[in-house]
């Protein structure tokens, strides 16, 4: 019998980033992922078994001693955050279980004071859309409502229209991105260990 795993854990942001009127959380949750029939609900065990550690670090570029830049990475509670600088998010996690923990999904919003950049790992996901479909950057689009200005002189411009609203499709871009996710595509045995993460800038 395959059992569903999932866990929900939500991090508060450092009180360096509030003070730089960055609200929000950085949520992660890990589940079965959807394509599993008739899942189990998952049992206390299960959700004791899979040990997870949000974690947000501010990259600062430093020089050091020998006069070569570096990356550097802090706490935000260290530093002081302002837009413009890049927020490195990164998921821990641990099967502390006996059993392996089969088909994970593991699911990230960004948070609304930050925009994402790039994901550690090439077998991520993005979404777009709130989580509704999902791929990477360069198979996606955004379908948005455009008002064209009236150009004076022209027919618009004359029958009084301010401007035309009209749908249209671009390729999605990452400012776009609403969700990250990573979908484990083999068991994470009884002991096993390992980090996801990915890139933001502050708006």
């Amino acid at each position: 019998m395959i059992k569903q795993w999932k866990i929900n854990v939500e991090t508060v942001y450092a009180a360096a980033l509030l003070m730089a009127a960055i609200s929000g959380s950085m949520a992660a949750m890990i589940e079965t992922a959807k394509a599993q029939p008739s899942p189990v609900p998952a049992t206390s065990t299960a959700k004791s078994s899979i040990v997870l550690k949000n974690n947000a670090q501010i990259e600062r570029s430093e020089i050091d001693a020998n006069g070569k830049e570096q990356l550097i990475l802090k706490d935000p509670s260290a530093v002081i955050i302002v837009p413009g600088d890049r927020v490195v998010f990164t998921l821990h996690y641990e099967n502390t279980g006996k059993d392996p923990a089969s088909r994970f999904l593991a699911t990230n919003p960004m948070p609304a004071a930050i925009q994402f950049l790039s994901s550690t790992e090439d077998w991520a996901e993005l979404s777009v859309d709130g989580g509704k479909t999902w791929g990477t950057l360069d198979k996606l689009t955004v379908t948005e409502a455009v008002t064209q200005v009236a150009v004076p002189g022209t027919e618009s411009s004359r029958l009084g229209q301010k401007g035309v609203a009209e749908t249209v499709t671009r390729a999605a871009e990452a400012s776009d991105v609403t969700h990250i996710r990573w979908i484990f595509a083999t068991p994470i045995q009884p002991g096993a260990n390992g980090r996801l993460s990915y890139r933001g800038i502050v708006k």
